[in-house]
């Protein structure tokens, strides 16, 4: 009997809680959704705030998204990283909303969050793919923009330098024009870089070891070998001068020796492809504090 006045008093306290009482805020309101929504967005918590955007399409009982909602849906996976919800979602703008104002827009977030993943080949493929689509207007000069920046990214320093030019020469308003004179002074820079060269690097040190490591710049590094393979390389002649053939001294210090002159060559050429990694690196650092795609 207690048991079951217990079970009786649980009810209709939960029947309580869940009836918004007369004069009392109603938080599963709309109104209330989306406004907790918009506060979840403006802090930076994205996926919290896609699901409650979700939660207000269904608090309307609204089968169909608007174009705005699924954009700030859509928005939100980006932003929080959540990169194949965000392009399904932007995908709906087009497929359910194809005469929207907005579903431009939308092909560009796509080609964006591609160029954010990385996929900077699969995102100008998309783009080349939709600009015979998409009418003239600020979202069709950043898509093109965005084609600079992935060949750019791409280390494709010429087309990206023709790209550029391109656009410069349509005369852009304000500050797209700023913003394509940057990147392609960018591009310049990239056709101009002092690359310098694996195959010198690798001869170098095979006739002077650690010559190749100096060329790339790790001085240190060069001397060491130099220092190095001299010192071995002494010892297992010293090794043979005394005993011939049958040293041990000089087996040893001589396949020592072997070992870090082979390394050195390797090294040498590793070194100079690294160098010009860095130059590519520091460049193309400067992209982004240029660019903002959102």
């Amino acid at each position: 009997m207690k048991f079951m006045r217990f079970t009786v008093v649980c009810f209709c306290l939960i029947m309580l809680y869940q009836t918004p009482v007369s004069g009392q805020l109603n938080y599963y309101a709309p109104e209330k959704i989306i406004y907790f929504a918009n506060y979840l967005f403006n802090n930076g918590e994205y996926l919290r705030a896609a699901g409650e955007y979700q939660r207000y399409a269904f608090a309307l009982n609204n089968d169909l998204l608007s174009d705005s909602l699924l954009l700030k849906i859509g928005n939100c996976f980006q932003l929080g990283g959540d990169g194949e919800m965000a392009r399904h979602t932007f995908r709906q703008i087009i497929e359910q909303h194809p005469g929207s104002s907005l579903a431009s827009l939308a092909h560009y977030q796509i080609a964006s969050g591609m160029y954010e993943a990385g996929d900077y080949l699969e995102s100008n493929a998309y783009i080349h793919k939709q600009l015979t689509q998409l009418p003239d207007g600020e979202i069709r000069l950043k898509m093109r923009t965005l084609s600079g920046v992935n060949y750019l990214k791409s280390r494709d320093w010429k087309i990206a330098s023709n790209t550029f030019s391109a656009l410069l020469a349509e005369t852009p308003q304000p500050p797209m024009d700023s913003l394509l004179t940057e990147l392609h002074a960018l591009s310049q820079a990239g056709l101009y870089l002092s690359y310098k060269s694996q195959i010198v690097a690798g001869m170098a040190s095979a006739i002077i070891p650690g010559s190749g490591k100096i060329y790339a710049g790790r001085i240190n590094d060069g001397l060491y070998s130099f220092f190095v393979v001299g010192l071995f390389s002494w010892q297992a002649y010293d090794g043979f001068e005394k005993d011939g053939l049958r040293s041990v001294k000089g087996w040893i210090y001589g396949a020592m020796s072997s070992a870090f002159y082979l390394g050195n060559v390797y090294g040498s050429i590793v070194s100079v492809k690294l160098y010009n990694q860095k130059l590519e690196q520091e460049l193309l650092k400067k992209i982004e504090l240029h660019i903002s795609w959102k």
